[in-house]
């Protein structure tokens, strides 16, 4: 606060003449109590204190010596030293003490600077927990931000395998119109499975997927803040402006959410380097300059093999799906992306099912089931209940009620299962509705 003259001789009066408090004076001439002080001078008000007395005072020179010798000599070698001479204090003092007297350093850092189409970052952001049927999953976001423009792709996701981190790519790629240079990466697993200094080995498919797309993957620096700056400040703006007050709880909405939340209000915001341009304006710019995106595609899919040994179901990611009876002890192969499930022998297309992220799941197909019917692969029928139940949810107090009337279940189920094959679901469905109901 800037006073006059005149006030200021106020306040000298005040306070040396008539001996007036600070605040006195403030409340007086209506003036900061810091602006008093300033007048007065920030002397008047530091405390003097007398230096209390240490054990370490004597090994003060032995100190300063070592430290002359060895400046960034640490305070768990330093106790040892100072042991050596006598010293019976605790190693915090020392720490204490080196804090004052040794000049605390701040590693200075360039801005980067990159080209329109250069350059891309990628990251992973783990947002908590989602509740898909009788499962809960794990929900994680990947970010993949152009350098330049800062335009922004992100899509949640319900695992971090490296499939899955290459599918994401090939949708950031679509959405972006293009593929940048260079991709720059944090140390993840998806990305770098060991790393040495400058040695640095890549996730195979990682490079495969590189070379089909020709970018270079790169990989920043353990501990390096500002080579991955924008993606990092992505996900927190992510954090902030998307996901504070908004309940994640349908995982096949959210998605569709935070699409359109990037369209709106994430790629429209303005350009961090100058604000009379928005994230969108230089987007359009950058789009020109990335790498032409062609009509091939990669599509990384999630491979296992697996065998079915005594009943025709494969298990995969806490569910089970069909496969035909006829294949039964081969040794299969499965495939699956975000949509489909899809079970091989020998390059032969054997199963397909769309996915669930449910768990405890037997997903079937309507070819499967009547081979099973004819074959009564179902043993004494409790997986025809259980099926029965998860497809029909209403059909569970039926069952219970024809149990209570000495029904035998197990037969009781095949013959819905048959039911159900001859009229059909909707039928089905709306018969034991009807049966609920008597």
């Amino acid at each position: 606060m800037a006073i006059d003259e005149a006030t200021e001789a106020k306040i000298r009066k005040l306070y040396y003449a008539d001996h007036y408090t600070v605040h006195g004076i403030s409340r007086s001439l209506g003036v900061h109590h810091t602006t008093v002080k300033r007048v007065i001078g920030a002397e008047t008000f530091q405390r003097h204190r007398a230096k209390r007395p240490s054990i370490l005072d004597p090994f003060e020179a032995v100190i300063d010596e070592q430290l002359n010798q060895y400046p960034k000599l640490p305070a768990t070698r330093l106790i040892q030293i100072l042991e050596d001479r006598g010293f019976q204090g605790s190693l915090s003092l020392v720490r204490h003490y080196l804090r004052k007297i040794r000049p605390r350093y701040v590693k200075p850092y360039m801005r980067m600077q990159v080209f329109a189409g250069e350059q891309a970052q990628v990251d992973w952001a783990h947002c908590g927990e989602i509740r898909i049927g009788k499962a809960i999953r794990k929900l994680y976001l990947f970010v993949m931000v152009l350098s330049f423009s800062r335009a922004i792709y992100a899509r949640f996701c319900l695992n971090l395998n490296t499939q899955t981190f290459l599918r994401r790519h090939e949708d950031a790629f679509s959405y972006f119109g293009g593929i940048p240079r260079v991709i720059l990466y944090d140390n993840l697993k998806s990305a770098v499975l060991s790393r040495s200094g400058n040695d640095i080995r890549f996730n195979p498919d990682l490079l495969e997927f590189a070379g089909f797309y020709s970018y270079e993957p790169r990989a920043c620096w353990p501990y390096r803040g500002n080579e991955k700056g924008r993606v990092e400040r992505s996900i927190r703006y992510l954090r902030d402006n998307f996901l504070s007050g908004r309940e994640l709880s349908d995982f096949k909405t959210i998605n569709d959410s935070l699409e359109q939340w990037c369209n709106r209000v994430g790629n429209r915001r303005p350009w961090p380097e100058d604000r009379r341009h928005t994230v969108a304006q230089r987007w359009a710019e950058e789009r020109g300059k990335l790498m032409r995106l062609t009509n091939r595609r990669k599509e990384p899919k999630q491979v296992e093999i697996k065998r079915a040994s005594k009943t025709p179901w494969v298990s995969f990611d806490l569910n089970s799906y069909s496969i035909d009876a006829n294949f039964l002890g081969f040794p299969l192969s499965l495939s699956a992306d975000d949509d489909y499930v899809e079970i091989y022998c020998n390059n032969d297309l054997i199963g397909r099912h769309a996915r669930s992220y449910d768990r405890g799941r037997f997903i079937e197909s309507g070819e499967h089931r009547q081979q099973l019917i004819e074959h009564r692969y179902y043993g004494r029928g409790a997986l025809f209940r259980e099926n029965l139940v998860s497809e029909f949810p209403a059909i569970e107090s039926m069952l219970k009620r024809m149990f209570e009337h000495g029904l035998d279940l197990a037969a009781t189920s095949r013959r819905l299962y048959r039911l159900l094959h001859i009229h059909g679901s909707e039928s089905f469905s709306a018969a034991v509705v009807a049966a609920n109901e008597k």
